[in-house]
């Protein structure tokens, strides 16, 4: 994902699997198309609760907020790609991916369900 300039964003897709087994590590990938605007901020939820945050403009640009279930990589994540390395029941739900442009704060986001099953 691109933190370079663009003109608008146009579009907002999370790249995940629709299901996870249990214990499975698990990549969240949230990207733009962008067209010659700064990025402000990517925003990562699950079950509307706030988790994650890349403010590009800062010095310490993730903040990582406690919640059940998500289970981050601090070093491996980055921007809009999250690596959990390990999954269970709670990591069950919807996460939703919202980026916000610099410059006139257009914020779009995108939404996907995962669901957790059990190793056989």
């Amino acid at each position: 994902m691109s933190d370079g300039c663009v003109q608008s964003l146009q579009t907002v897709r999370i790249t995940a699997p629709d299901y996870v087994r249990f214990g499975d590590p698990l990549w969240l990938n949230c990207s733009c198309d962008l067209q010659l605007q700064q990025i402000y901020s990517i925003k990562w939820f699950k079950d509307n609760q706030e988790f994650y945050r890349f403010i590009v403009s800062e010095a310490n640009p993730k903040t990582w907020y406690n919640t059940s279930g998500v289970y981050p990589d601090p070093v491996k994540s980055n921007k809009g790609d999250i690596y959990m390395t390990s999954t269970d029941f709670q990591t069950q739900g919807s996460y939703r991916c919202e980026i916000s442009e610099e410059t006139g704060f257009q914020t779009l986001h995108e939404v996907k369900d995962i669901r957790v099953y059990c190793k056989q």
